[in-house]
């Protein structure tokens, strides 16, 4: 499938491998989970939601809360703070989340954006990365309908399986940024596909490609599928020790730097990646175990 490199996404089982602060906003990847271990808060009917625009508007309190608990975390772990002086600022400029958020494109829902505010705040105690994924869920709702214009999938409304943000990318239009809002379609073993990613009210992903009907489905692990890089196939994913591709390996299993699935380290054991060490851990300084605030990018002032 022309285009499949441009995937500006990555499955929810990679995400949940991905225990740092900044899968809290890696979420176009996948609303899923997005932001950390599956299920949670989706934005169920009748869920109050808040207005993006205006002084004083409520996404204010979730910066103030992210920047608090950053620079907290940061100084105790002894980090200078001089890439934090600005970072309401940065964060307003490098989270896209946000100006979706106060141009209307998107609104957070209760109670899920109260508990992730409350997630953070309590977090300064701890600074425990990790814990922050299943707080911060799901604490916002696209507006835009089904077929309507986007630029990241934040903004499409969620459906009871999967959507995205397709932006078709033709050869005189290498950088094009302007997409729509589709739902996915679960698809079946030999079915072809665009994504891989449990299709729940969470999962989205933005995805660029140059091919102008790429087929609008995705492959599930809850059916031990994925969407195979080789073949652009919903395939089997692969048992323990199977060669493996990056996200081809069953739950519960990681692909090794020999391309073989295996099972996710324990805390303690040496690491050489994240992957290795299951999703509620990470690989910090070789070895696998809780991932402190301090250990991500964030204390260099970097939240994308």
């Amino acid at each position: 499938m022309a285009g499949k490199a441009g995937q500006n996404a990555t499955s929810v089982t990679a995400l949940r491998r991905r225990a740092t602060l900044r899968a809290l906003l890696v979420t176009t990847a996948s609303i899923a989970s997005a932001l950390g271990a599956g299920g949670g808060c989706s934005a169920n009917e009748g869920s109050s939601g808040h207005g993006g625009s205006g002084g004083g508007a409520p996404i204010d309190e979730f910066i103030g809360a992210y920047c608090e608990l950053t620079r907290t975390c940061c100084g105790r772990a002894g980090l200078p703070a001089e890439p934090l002086a600005n970072c309401e600022a940065e964060v307003e400029r490098q989270i896209d989340l946000i100006s979706i958020v106060r141009e209307g494109r998107a609104t957070l829902i209760e109670p899920a954006y109260s508990q992730c505010l409350s997630t953070l705040r309590s977090l300064r105690d701890s600074c425990d990365a990790a814990q922050i994924g299943p707080g911060c869920e799901r604490f916002w709702e696209g507006t835009v309908p089904d077929g309507g214009p986007c630029e990241n999938v934040v903004e499409c409304q969620l459906r009871s399986e999967a959507v995205a943000c397709l932006i078709i990318r033709p050869a005189d239009q290498p950088d094009a940024t302007a997409g729509n809002c589709r739902a996915l379609a679960r698809g079946a073993l030999g079915d072809p596909c665009l994504t891989s990613g449990e299709g729940s009210a969470h999962y989205a992903v933005t995805y660029s490609t140059s091919e102008q009907a790429p087929p609008l489905v995705y492959c599930d692990p809850r059916d031990g599928l994925w969407c195979s890089f080789t073949t652009n196939v919903c395939e089997r994913l692969t048992p323990a020790g199977g060669t493996c591709d990056f996200l081809s390996c069953d739950v519960g299993l990681y692909c090794d730097s020999v391309n073989t699935c295996q099972p996710y380290k324990s805390a303690g054991q040496s690491c050489a990646g994240y992957d290795e060490c299951g999703p509620e851990a990470g690989c910090v300084e070789g070895t696998c175990g809780p991932v402190p605030v301090s250990a991500t990018k964030l204390c260099e002032g970097d939240y994308t």
